[in-house]
């Protein structure tokens, strides 16, 4: 308590000194940074009571002039100069001649002023200025009756004054004297309230804190601080007593820490093995567990080398290598092989730490070894299963080598079938096609027969015309033998030229003529409608089983297509097409594109037909455009279309909605394997007041075209 006392004498002593010099520095400082201040603030003052004098003067000089009483006047300067501020007060003419002044023996004399001659040269309202001498003058205009009858000036006189210096170092010192007077006392009351104020809110807290470290620091970590206040001092109480409370706390987990620490070293000794040993090498302690594991006793190791307690054999390298990492402060770790004292092996994974002093020196080391020896008796066990997975592996090795045997022949049969299965599909696809040929051979046979029919027709007429002309030619030669017989002194009824043209006439050989150009134009058409259908269907039903990727023309297929397929549409639909003129060639196979433009073009027309539409009702509608980088063609019918529950199967082989022996259900299927499978494009089916297909054909080419 003596040392708190002494402490606190000293902060009183000092804290006044401090607060007292504190306070001189900033008024001296106060002092010296606002003089000028002060000095302005008295030339303001100064220069506002030299403006105010004379504009309380103005109007009764202007009075005067007016009156032209001069001595009036000059009394009236006199006594207003008489105070004690003013140093000069005059009246000066237009002219700059003195009327009045408050030293009479100024009067009639000029008036050398600079603000005097600046009134009557500008006119100005005012003119005012600190002179270099450091006193102030001011001028103003007065209007009275010109003092000069000569004088056109509208400035009848000047009203001057001139302050006195010493005034303005008066009212200077006057602002300064009051200044530093009230700093004086604000400052010794501020100081007195500082001490009062530090003396009740810090210095006895502070002591009562004190107090209270003293006594957690003996020990009583349960000290309590009252706290009385809120500010910074009641914050650091209840910081100490946080302290006080999270110090008692540590404590009791540094006991429970204590405990359970004691709790883990025995549980380390029941479970590895703990040496210790001096920087000599002697062995200085060993835990439960080494005695139990080795069957040794304490007597026999402690004391005794610890390179005695590892059986194996270390050769100079390794001894030295030991030795130079556990000096150097590093941690020596490998698996030791031991033999206990009844001869029995056990291997131990061995961590050696050096431990040090607070010099960094090295003073023991601590052997800490964990019992492997499970893992070694499993590794001998390994090694023997080894020698007998390699055998097994062995045997397995062979196994699978005839199995790989058996499945090269199972790979080579299946290769043959999946060429067998190609060329049925081909051969399936083929007879698709030719199936469809057949199905539709009556209507092309009836396409044929109509140009055979007239072409036979005028086959009839020009082997009769052939007739004719061979019988019209023979009169013509019996004509010109019986002519040249004949007695040329006889007389002749008929002259050659006359019989020719009564037999061409009756041969009616003109009209054969004619006629034979007509017949030769009909035949003609009907050969070219005979070689458009035959190539039409040679088109359609060329065998196209290589992967070609020669340009094909989707309109032209349509149409071709179409050719193949009238005399199935034609009485049950008309046909409307909208195709792109633009539309690229396709790199694809083309006979199985235009099998799949026949295979929904004549189940759109059996669907009219079985819904009973005829040509006038029935609309097959068929369009094609470019989508991105696709052709597409849509094949659309306005018939009852496929039941909502049949979309989904319209794709599947053998699937069929036509009555047995119409259909083989084929046709759709291989249609959407040549479209998506083979040409990796799309195929659609679905209803829009109709049946609609959508083709969709990459113009690149599909992979397996």
């Amino acid at each position: 308590m003596k040392t708190v006392f002494r402490r606190r004498n000293s902060l009183f002593v000092k804290l006044p000194f401090f607060i007292v010099l504190m306070i001189l520095t900033v008024g001296t400082s106060s002092v010296y940074f606002f003089k000028d201040s002060v000095m302005k603030k008295a030339e303001s003052r100064t220069a506002e009571t030299a403006v105010l004098s004379l504009t309380s003067l103005d109007w009764s000089v202007a009075s005067l002039l007016r009156n032209e009483d001069y001595k009036s006047l000059q009394r009236l300067m006199e006594n207003a100069g008489s105070n004690r501020f003013m140093d000069v007060l005059m009246v000066c003419s237009n002219k700059n001649t003195v009327i009045a002044s408050n030293n009479p023996a100024e009067v009639g004399a000029q008036c050398s002023h600079v603000t005097v001659d600046k009134v009557l040269a500008e006119g100005s309202l005012i003119e005012k200025r600190f002179t270099d001498a450091g006193t102030f003058e001011a001028a103003i205009p007065v209007t009275g009756p010109s003092y000069d009858v000569n004088s056109k000036s509208s400035v009848q006189a000047v009203l001057y004054i001139q302050t006195d210096k010493s005034f303005i170092s008066k009212m200077y010192r006057e602002y300064m004297e009051f200044f530093i007077t009230q700093y004086v006392i604000v400052s010794l009351l501020v100081a007195l309230c500082l001490l009062f104020l530090i003396s009740s809110m810090i210095l006895k807290p502070l002591k009562r804190y004190k107090t209270a470290i003293d006594l957690i620091s003996r020990g009583n970590y349960g000290t309590y601080i009252e706290i009385l206040r809120r500010d910074e001092l009641g914050s650091f109480a209840e910081g100490l007593n946080t302290m006080s409370y999270e110090i008692a706390k540590k404590n009791e987990e540094l006991k429970r820490t204590n405990k359970n620490l004691e709790e883990y070293l025995k549980a380390i000794d029941e479970s590895v093995i703990v040496i210790r040993s001096s920087i000599a090498g002697k062995v200085t302690y060993a835990n439960k567990k080494f005695y139990d594991m080795s069957g040794y006793s304490q007597e026999e190791i402690v004391g005794c080398p610890i390179n005695n307690l590892r059986s194996y054999k270390m050769n100079t390298d390794d001894i030295i290598d030991y030795w130079e990492t556990l000096l150097n402060h590093f941690i020596w770790n490998d698996v030791i092989e031991n033999i206990a004292k009844d001869g029995k092996k056990y291997y131990v994974n061995a961590t050696v730490n050096p431990i040090c002093d607070t010099s960094g020196e090295v003073i023991e080391f601590i052997d800490i070894w964990y019992d492997v020896t499970r893992i070694y008796e499993l590794k001998e066990e390994l090694e023997l299963h080894k020698e007998h997975l390699e055998t097994l592996v062995q045997e397995r090795t062979k196994e699978l080598s005839e199995s790989h045997v058996e499945l090269q022949k199972l790979y080579e049969e299946s290769e043959k079938l999946n060429k067998m299965l190609s060329v049925t599909q081909t051969r399936m696809l083929q007879q698709e096609k030719l199936a469809s040929i057949g199905q539709l051979a009556a209507g092309v046979a009836h396409e044929l027969n109509n140009p055979i029919g007239f072409i036979s027709s005028n086959f009839d007429v020009l082997k009769s015309y052939y007739e004719a002309t061979v019988l019209y030619m023979n009169e013509i030669a019996h004509s010109v033998q019986n002519f040249e017989e004949q007695d040329f002194s006889a007389q002749i009824s008929d002259t050659p030229s006359e019989k020719i043209s009564r037999i061409r006439e009756e041969y009616q050989i003109d009209y054969i003529i004619s006629d034979i150009k007509e017949i030769f134009s009909e035949s003609d058409h009907g050969f070219s409608r005979i070689t458009a259908i035959i190539n039409s269907l040679r088109d359609f039903s060329r065998i196209d089983t290589d992967s070609s990727n020669a340009g094909y023309d989707l309109n032209e297929g349509i149409l071709s297509t179409l050719k193949v397929a009238r005399n199935e549409v034609k009485y049950v639909a008309e046909v409307e097409t909208v195709l792109d003129s633009g539309l690229p060639h396709i790199a694809c196979n083309g006979g199985e594109i235009n099998q799949v433009l026949l295979n929904i073009i004549v189940n759109a027309a059996q669907s009219l037909a079985s819904d009973g539409r005829s040509t006038a009702d029935g609309r097959i509608e068929i369009r094609t455009a470019r989508e991105n980088n696709y052709a597409v063609c849509i094949i659309k019918d306005n018939g009852k279309g496929i039941p909502e529950n049949l979309l989904n199967r319209v794709f599947d082989p053998f699937f069929t909605t036509k009555a047995p022996g119409k259909g083989t259900g084929l046709g759709l299927s291989i249609s959407y394997d040549i479209i998506v499978n083979k040409h990796k494009g799309m195929l659609t089916a679905e209803n829009d007041n109709g049946a609609k297909f959508t083709i969709m054909l990459p113009l690149t080419g599909g992979e397996n075209v």
